[in-house]
């Protein structure tokens, strides 16, 4: 399942950038005062192509090539408006916006003032599709200047949602912060994304993990120091086995859907046509409701998916549905209790005073009593069941994903 994440509205980013532009151009010296229709600024001035940017940034072509003409530093009132013109992008990814957002972030972090730097963790946190790009800007902050804790812990987090030349970029700084990490579920992630790079990234993979865990490259490694990213799995598969191995996830053999087909539905325009009213319905259907709450309907045993939009990215919630035991948050592992009559339950467990309550992979739940608990153990199973989307048209599965993803007021 999907780790539960708190994460402020979306339009966090967009107050928080509004708010620095007025207290930055309060503070600006009275030798440079704003421009306005009466005294426009210099056009060749930071300010001018920054109101030009800000004027084309629904044409994201051409707000591009401004952002290339920006100056390595601005003012601290400029700084502002490019932050209040790139809260303008907000979630958007298609016809360019995906280039414009990396390059307007990683603007940003070279500015490498602390209200810039709060914004990027601000859009990390508010705006699910743009994680990786305010990742790879933080990350690359962290090499150019300083390493603060509060990045690191951003960078570890950003590990499941990046691919390629991203991953590769994270990797590389992690390995400059004097944190180790030490969890388990950490050290997977690092290999997981070492295997969605290249060969350089699969180095700062082995790289890091040889760093945090003190060894100059895993026992019976058939490579050099430090290791390969195969050594590291067979490592990670013998030190933990019960935990999900490090590997990628692969489609079913038999499987109606494949992960690359289904990818471009759900980032489509079908998704946009879609009726999120047909899509309450799928909810249903998918027998998501059992588990899932969603506004005031569906069970709260797994994470809740009110503000799907808000904290998951298209592509991490598809993955989650298609491959449920690839990734699972530590509040949602599944157990399997044994009783003392010899029934086993396996399933997401709530424990409510003298009872424990199983949620099962059917959606039924089962009540047993404490005292009645003979063994209890992790399964590295999720208790989400596969092939939920099997039963679904692609109509359907577009509908679900307009539901989920649907603005709420």
């Amino acid at each position: 399942m999907i780790s539960s994440i708190t994460i402020p509205a979306r339009c966090g980013a967009i107050v928080l950038a509004t708010l620095f532009v007025r207290l930055a151009v309060a503070d600006e010296p009275a030798s440079a005062p704003p421009a306005t229709a009466d005294s426009p600024a210099d056009a060749s001035s930071p300010q001018a192509a920054l109101q030009r940017l800000a004027a084309s940034i629904e044409q994201p072509r051409e707000a591009l090539e401004l952002v290339g003409q920006l100056p390595r530093e601005l003012t601290a009132a400029d700084r502002a408006r490019l932050r209040m013109a790139d809260a303008a992008i907000g979630n958007r990814r298609g016809d360019g916006f995906a280039e414009l957002s990396r390059e307007m972030l990683l603007a940003l972090a070279r500015q490498a003032d602390d209200q810039s730097l709060a914004y990027l963790h601000e859009v990390f946190e508010s705006l699910a599709e743009r994680r990786g790009d305010a990742a790879e800007a933080i990350a690359n902050y962290a090499m150019a200047e300083r390493r603060r804790a509060a990045d690191w812990r951003l960078l570890v987090r950003a590990l499941p949602l990046l691919e390629s030349g991203q991953a590769t970029t994270v990797l590389t700084a992690l390995r400059k912060f004097p944190e180790r990490g030490t969890k388990p579920q950490w050290q997977r992630e690092v290999i997981l994304a070492g295997l969605r790079t290249d060969e350089t990234g699969q180095v700062a993979a082995a790289e890091l993990l040889s760093y945090w865990t003190g060894l100059k490259s895993p026992p019976a490694a058939k490579s050099p120091s430090p290791g390969s990213i195969a050594d590291w799995q067979a490592w990670f598969r013998d030190r933990h086995a019960d935990l999900p191995p490090a590997e990628l996830p692969r489609d079913a053999e038999q499987a109606k859907y494949r992960w690359a087909e289904l990818l471009p539905l759900v980032y489509g325009d079908a998704v946009s046509a879609a009726e999120a009213s047909v899509g309450e319905a799928v909810f249903e259907k998918a027998q998501c409701v059992k588990c899932h709450r969603f506004g005031a309907r569906g069970e709260a045993m797994g994470p809740d998916l009110t503000s799907t939009r808000l904290r998951y990215a298209r592509r991490e919630m598809l993955q989650a549905i298609l491959f449920p035991s690839h990734s699972i948050a530590e509040q949602y592992e599944t157990m399997v209790l044994v009783t003392d009559s010899g029934k086993v339950f396996s399933g997401v467990v709530e424990a409510r005073g003298n009872t424990v309550t199983v949620l099962q992979a059917n959606g039924e739940k089962a009540t047993l009593d404490r005292k009645s608990i003979d063994d209890i153990q992790t399964s590295a199973r999720s208790a989400m069941p596969d092939g939920l989307l099997e039963p679904l048209t692609e109509d359907e599965i577009a509908a679900l994903f307009a539901y989920l993803y649907q603005r709420r007021e």
